[in-house]
This record gives C-alpha cells, structure tokens and sequence, in this order.
C-alpha cells in the first residue's frame, strides 16, 4: 500500500475508564493497515494502553503531537482530569485538525468533563462527541449536546472477547486458594468528583463495609481503583482480618471472573461482572440521591443501609 494513504491516529486519555473505551474504538474502528496509530497517554492511562496496545500503536511519552489537518484524533473525556484531553482538543482545532472525536464510557456527569463557565468553550469541544445513551439533551450547555451521538460503548465487547470468552488464567496464590469463594470489593473515587452531594464517599462506603465485613469467614479482597495508592484505605483495615488490598498484583479481569460476589459504589467494572452474569452490589449507604445508571435502571441491587449489607451474603 502506498504509504501516502496510510492515515495518523493520535489517541489520548487520563483516567483509567477514558483509556478502555478509547482502545476499544480504536480495536474495532482502525485496527488495519490504512491507519497508523499512536497513543499519548497519561495519568493511570499509561499502563493501560501500554498494555492493551502493545502490538497495534506506538505508546509515546512526550508533548510533541505533530498535528496535522488529515489526522483522526481521539480523546476519552476523563472523569477527574479531562483537562489533559481538553487541551490536547484545544491545540488540535489550533492546528486545524479535521476529526477530533471524543469519548465517554458512561452517559453521566458531562458537564464535569468541560469547562462550562467561561467564554470560549468552543475551543475546548471536539466536533463528535460519542456517548452510550439515546438522551442527546444531558448536557446544560447547547453547544455540547449538539455534538452528541449515541453509540454502545466497545469496551464490553473487547473485555469479554479477549479476557471472559476463555477463563483468564490463575496467576495469584490468593485466587487460587479462594476460587470462587472470595468476595471482591472494586474501589472508586468519589470525594474528588461529587464532594458530599451523594450522601457517602469512598472512606464512609469503606468504614461501613468492613464494619460489616470485618469478622466474616470469606476471604475478601479490595480491589483498587488504578488511580489511587495502595495505603489509601489502611486505617479501615484491621491487620489481623482476611482482608487483602490489591492493587496492580492481580488483574480486574483475573479477580473479577472467579469471585463470588462483588462490591463496588459506581465502578464501571460492574458492567463486567454482569456479563459473567455475577451477583452485585452497589454500595450507597445513607445515599442522597442515585446517579449509578446500573442501579437507576435495576440490572444491580443498591445497598442503601448497613443493615441490608448484612444480609447480602444471606
């Protein structure tokens, strides 16, 4: 093939979510010879798309995205740190950039991933926006929800042809010795995002959790969210439990697939574990209000007290 056809692929993301659902598009949208593709991830992205694109882009570590007019540029919208992915968009329509499409996992909090209050948000909005939902109306802003279009999240596709289709392989002590009788616990940021307004956060959600669970006989492991450092949660945990903080150790995928039961807030494992068809629980105890699209359309059980956690296992 002439390689003056051959068309440039820049890809961006931050957060662990923005990096699985723009690897996946890319899987399934540029994954032959008519492109050339290049990650330029940061945050908890970086081990990521390392790993998941090792034989299908280049991972570059630096700021020099040599933009051109013909590129394709793609972009997760992070939920804590899109401000890398916004300036990327900001300098890619500097360079005149035709395709700049961007990507959410989820359909909530978009607002969050902009910047709203001020005058020239044009320069921060890509000319697509894709989100997994047919509610093109969720932004405050006009401009956004113009650019909005439905599509299903890739991710869950990939995730299950490359790592549920055949069981993933046992490569921890832990799993082994609990197979399928070990509850995990899936981490996620909350009082970064949300503040108080849900009612809990990450630390109340861990203090009644292992309140409840701290003298069960079933091994639990707390698995944790990409972003965050593996003492976050100590003072939760006593040292003498069947406790255990995993962090990079043992995959998701490895820990989600033979557990039993799994725990988590809002994690977007979730739509993981209903593929292997696993029994879940939303932890929102004390809630203000529920914004967990699982749980809202009730493919998962919220938990909303301790004294229903306690009956979980029941």
């Amino acid at each position: 093939m002439n390689s003056n056809s051959i068309q440039e692929v820049k890809v961006f993301a931050y957060d662990a979510a923005s990096a699985n659902v723009v690897l996946a598009f890319v899987y399934f949208n540029f994954n032959n010879e008519n492109y050339n593709v290049t990650a330029y991830p940061k945050g908890p992205a970086v081990n990521i798309l390392q790993k998941e694109m090792i034989n299908t882009a280049k991972i570059k570590d630096d700021d020099h995205y040599a933009f051109k007019m013909d590129d394709i540029v793609i972009t997760g919208l992070s939920g804590i740190s899109s401000n890398y992915e916004l300036e990327v968009i900001r300098i890619a329509k500097k360079n005149k950039v035709s395709q700049i499409i961007s990507l959410l996992d989820v359909a909530r909090s978009i607002d969050d991933r902009f910047l709203l209050n001020i005058e020239n948000i044009e320069e921060f909005l890509p000319y697509r926006i894709l989100i997994p939902t047919d509610n093109l109306q969720v932004s405050k802003d006009k401009k956004i929800n113009n650019l909005l279009e439905e599509y299903e999240n890739p991710y869950w596709k990939y995730v299950y042809e490359k790592y549920y289709k055949i069981p993933p392989p046992i490569t921890n002590d832990l799993i082994q010795k609990s197979i399928g009788n070990y509850i995990v616990f899936f981490t996620e940021y909350i009082k970064e995002q949300f503040g108080d307004t849900l009612g809990y956060d990450e630390f109340t959600i861990m203090s009644d959790f292992i309140d409840v669970f701290r003298n069960t006989n079933i091994s639990i492991y707390i698995k944790l969210h990409p972003s965050e450092e593996k003492n976050k949660y100590d003072k939760y945990i006593p040292n003498d439990s069947k406790i255990y903080v995993i962090k990079d150790e043992i995959s998701t995928q490895e820990i989600l697939y033979y557990a039993k039961v799994v725990f988590g807030c809002m994690t977007s494992v979730f739509y993981e574990a209903l593929l292997l068809h696993k029994q879940c629980f939303s932890l929102q105890l004390n809630y203000k209000k529920d914004i967990f699209e699982l749980t809202l359309e009730n493919k998962i059980t919220r938990v909303e007290t301790k004294k229903q956690l306690t009956e979980c296992l029941q």
